[in-house]
């Protein structure tokens, strides 16, 4: 069975990875990364949200997790 995207985006961010939009489409071929995101979100998970202003005044949004908050959501 193919691993969705939602999956492989919450496997980087336990791995400790800081994803982008533009890292969700190369690196998952995942274009609506946001509403992953916001799935993933609803199910519980502590991910966070950075807005990062590049030098030319765009704005983009850089997500990560708490490894340590993690173990709350172990499955046991």
């Amino acid at each position: 069975m193919k691993e969705g995207a939602g999956k492989k985006i919450l496997r980087a961010l336990e791995s400790g990875r800081v994803l982008t939009r533009m890292d969700c489409i190369k690196d998952f071929g995942c274009v609506e990364s946001p509403a992953r995101i916001t799935e993933l979100r609803q199910q519980g998970l502590p991910i966070n949200t950075r807005m990062v202003t590049q030098t030319n005044g765009k704005r983009h949004a850089e997500w990560s997790m708490d490894t340590g908050q993690l173990n709350m959501f172990e499955e046991e």
